[in-house]
């Protein structure tokens, strides 16, 4: 598998979604893959094509979670010896944003995550 090298034009710069709310996340890339519920904090993943978009939400004072942070990785980095290569976010978001709308045009998603995880 390749890594992706560089974003579409219609691809908001990755750090633009720090501050972003669940709703937003989802409006732009539909429902993530997995959610992982740890104290304060939600870990969501978005792994479609060659890379994995990994969303950190924490509470915020309004009883809402936002995003704080954000990674991109190739897929099976975890796993991986040597690492692979890094991926950039923007690249990453591009690709999940794109397997979106993979024939019709139309974003695809359903609603609930194919996987959940709760540690706390």
């Amino acid at each position: 598998m390749t890594a992706p090298t560089k974003p579409p034009a219609n691809v908001p710069p990755s750090q633009s979604l720090i501050g972003k709310g669940s709703q937003d996340l989802v409006a732009l890339l539909g429902t993530p893959g997995l959610v992982r519920h740890d104290k304060g904090v939600e870990v969501w993943q978005y792994a479609r094509g060659s890379c994995v978009l990994i969303f950190y939400l924490y509470d915020d004072r309004a009883g809402g979670r936002r995003v704080t942070y954000l990674e991109a990785m190739p897929q099976g980095a975890v796993t991986a010896s040597p690492p692979p290569a890094t991926v950039s976010p923007e690249a990453c978001l591009g690709e999940q944003m794109r397997a979106l709308t993979p024939q019709g045009g139309k974003k695809t998603s359903s609603a609930e995550p194919a996987h959940r995880s709760s540690y706390l």
